[in-house]
């Protein structure tokens, strides 16, 4: 069983810095990337901000997005959709160009900065990356627990049930 996680990141201890587990059934590194998008967007849009992302997927749906195109996803369909209600509010509000999004390449290494990926989203993307470990390794791993029935005493249980229901 795994554990994700998302980070956000600003800067060395920036106070909007943000790590959170993510918590359900769906523990996917694609999960934690949508969920920091989401947490940018809908939570801490406090001025224009470009978004930069390792996860090409996300990157191309935001975009879609941020040009007015309406799109159908399954997987995350919970988060994008307020996503999308609050670029649309944007929108309305008259401030069209209130989010951008960057695909960067992901697990670079300090030697491609420059060829690959620019100094500063390289530290961007490091230090959200490492939120994002924080994170997934804070609740630790789900407990998987062995129980052994006795198919006898199952039976017994219903059939006492049912005996107490009629009479």
């Amino acid at each position: 069983l795994r554990t994700a996680g998302f980070g956000v990141f600003f800067g060395t201890n920036h106070s909007q810095n943000y790590s959170k587990s993510i918590l359900g059934p769906h523990q996917t590194a694609q999960r934690g990337e949508v969920a920091a998008m989401h947490h940018v967007i809908c939570k801490i849009a406090w001025a224009p901000t470009e978004i930069i992302s390792d996860s090409e997927m996300a990157v191309d749906i935001l975009k879609e997005l941020l040009r007015g195109n309406t799109v159908r996803v399954k997987e995350h369909a919970d988060l994008w959709e307020h996503i999308e209600r609050a670029i649309i509010a944007r929108r309305e509000g008259g401030d069209p160009d209130y989010f951008r999004c960057k695909w960067v390449p992901a697990h670079t290494q300090k030697d491609t900065v420059g060829a690959a990926i620019s100094e500063t989203n390289y530290f961007l993307n490091q230090g959200a990356d490492a939120l994002a470990v924080e994170a997934a390794l804070a609740i630790g791993r789900p407990a998987v627990v062995n129980v052994s029935v006795d198919p006898d005493a199952l039976y017994s249980f219903r059939r006492d049930s049912f005996k107490h229901r009629g009479g």
